[in-house]
């Protein structure tokens, strides 16, 4: 430890070195007031100290607070963004379904299939004169009753959906974009007014609807055996040949008529069976 100037100069006198009062006392008090600043400087410092101290304590303290505010917040903040995504894809679905008509169904009929063979056999939807197709669908339009003909009638509606052909599996060869039907669907009752009889339409009770009623009110036809293709997919389906004078072609046997694609297979939309293939005969 260094000595202060005063003791270094006490040190260096003699031993019997005499001082007068006066001097003893001028000495005392330069030592009383090195002591005291000396005293102060202790103080001093050791008050730096805490504050250093108490900023380093205030400091990690505030850290402490933020981090776990932070980590408070964190499944809120999670939440918030999971709520704002999901705000996002709840406004992508609401404005794809007002995208689709909001259709007013008056009534449902379910239909009561009797068929004369396994429909869960493609090879029987098929028969003789069946063709299959591989193709992609454009557009569904409202469902409607088919033109009557000499050779062909049906009261059943039937929904019309537009197509690009891409490739014919089996059967007579089609090709470009076509329309293709598919029984069942929902129709405007003023179209069912105008191709049924009176005494059906009466049957029902759609005589009594107005006429604004019978043009926005639909009827519902279908069966456990539906399914709707969706636009833009591709599908393979069983189609046969009407006999009519113009090209009508409608689906077999509802669902079991139509396949989806997966891995080089074809798994049908009703029964989920997957088969390799679906050539069944060679007609051109």
């Amino acid at each position: 430890m260094n000595k202060s100037e005063l003791h270094a100069k006490l040190s260096s006198f003699p031993k019997n070195h005499q001082l007068s009062e006066e001097s003893i006392e001028n000495i005392s008090k330069r030592i009383n007031k090195e002591i005291e600043v000396k005293k102060r400087g202790t103080k001093n410092h050791f008050f730096l100290n805490r504050k250093a101290i108490a900023a380093g304590l205030l400091s990690m303290t505030l850290l402490f607070f933020l981090l776990w505010g932070l980590k408070v917040r964190e499944p809120e903040m999670l939440q918030e963004h999971a709520g704002i995504q999901f705000n996002r894809d709840f406004k992508s679905v609401e404005e794809g379904v007002k995208l689709r008509e909001e259709k007013d169904i008056y009534e449902t009929v379910e239909a009561e299939n009797s068929w004369a063979f396994d429909p869960r056999e493609p090879e029987n939807l098929v028969g003789d004169d069946g063709i299959v197709v591989k193709l992609k669908v454009l557009s569904i339009r409202e469902a409607k009753i088919l033109a009557k003909t000499e050779t062909f009638y049906t009261e059943t509606p039937y929904t019309p959906i537009d197509v690009s052909i891409q490739e014919t599996i089996n059967g007579k060869h089609l090709s470009g974009k076509k329309t293709i039907y598919v029984e069942g669907g929902d129709i405007r009752i003023s179209n069912l007014v105008e191709s049924w009889d009176k005494h059906r339409v009466s049957l029902l009770g759609l005589n009594k609807l107005t006429k604004k009623e019978q043009e926005s009110k639909f009827m519902s036809f279908g069966s456990e055996y539906d399914y709707e293709m969706a636009p833009g997919k591709e599908y393979a389906v069983i189609l046969t040949k009407q006999q009519t004078e113009g090209e009508i072609y409608t689906v077999v046997g509802r669902g079991y008529g139509i396949f989806e694609m997966e891995e080089n297979k074809y798994r049908n939309v009703i029964t989920g069976r997957y088969y390799p293939a679906l050539v069944f005969s060679d007609n051109e």
